[in-house]
């Protein structure tokens, strides 16, 4: 009778000696894996990210800065989770305290017109990962997966120059373009659009610009405004709409073939020739 009654017992010792459940206040381990497969084609991976971690319940925000696949621990919570990298000299960040604000913009600095140069060196890229409602707990099956895309798109636009020879030198900028971008949902926000200067070279027959943009902003179409100065001083302007040719390559980069003939008596006409994505030229929109 009595090993009869220990028998018995044993099953409910067992029960209460078990791992708790994760209960609020308790902490538990979380993994990161980062993946790196949308990095864009030619760029190395940052050294470091920043990895934000908001709790649902608790109200508060947990940061990081982490150079690969890391554990961390953390109060048992369900969290909404970004990851980006800060290391450009022309981005800034703002709202961080909030998983639906938290957004990257252009410093001041690097819009047209500022007293600083206006472009956007190439160099400069984005790359972030949003993540909502991770549970944390004692409990969690396998790494929460990051997968770290780029937030800018590349802009690369070939100015071939009929009449180049009455041209000192020539100028690119975008307008209309996106100043700032909410990092969880990759929109725009609504703050006032953004002039932008392309880095421009001259090169056999034109010009070369560069720039990395946000994409538009919301309801207003983004222009490439070029402006060309003439041997005797003075100066003429066209554009051209790029809003829907940019809009195809979202987070890489795209090529624009453009036709400029300057005359001073007519002016600075300008059309699009083509547009090359990735290895397929377009020369109509779809």
């Amino acid at each position: 009778m009595k090993r009869s009654f220990i028998l018995t017992i044993l099953p409910f010792l067992a029960a209460c000696i078990h791992e708790p459940e994760c209960t609020p206040g308790r902490t538990a381990p979380i993994r990161i894996s980062l993946d790196w497969s949308k990095l864009a084609e030619g760029r190395e991976k940052p050294d470091s990210m920043q990895l934000f971690l908001y709790g649902r319940a608790s109200g508060r925000c947990a940061h990081f800065t982490i150079g690969g696949d890391t554990t961390l621990l953390l109060t048992c919570d369900d969290y909404d989770l970004l990851i980006f990298n800060n290391n450009s000299t022309v981005f800034g960040f703002r709202g961080l305290d909030s998983f639906k604000n938290a957004e990257a913009y252009i410093l001041p600095g690097e819009r047209a017109g500022a007293a600083q140069p206006g472009y956007i060196p190439c160099a400069d890229w984005l790359y972030a990962d949003a993540r909502e409602g991770i549970a944390v707990a004692a409990d969690m099956a396998g790494p929460v997966p990051l997968t770290p895309g780029a937030l800018v798109t590349e802009i690369t636009v070939q100015i071939a120059v009929e009449g180049l020879d009455r041209a000192s030198a020539l100028d690119a900028r975008l307008s209309g373009a996106a100043s700032g971008l909410y990092l969880h949902s990759r929109t725009p926000s609504p703050d006032a659009p953004a002039r932008v200067r392309f880095s421009t070279e001259a090169c056999e027959g034109g010009y070369t610009a560069h720039t990395v943009t946000f994409g538009c902003s919301s309801g207003t179409p983004l222009m490439l405004q070029m402006r060309a100065t003439l041997t005797d001083g003075s100066q003429r302007t066209s554009q051209v709409d790029i809003t829907d040719i940019s809009g195809q390559a979202p987070g890489g980069s795209v090529q624009v073939n453009v036709g400029v003939n300057l005359n001073p008596e007519l002016g600075l006409t300008a059309v699009i020739r083509s547009w090359k994505i990735g290895d397929t030229t377009y020369t109509e929109l779809q």
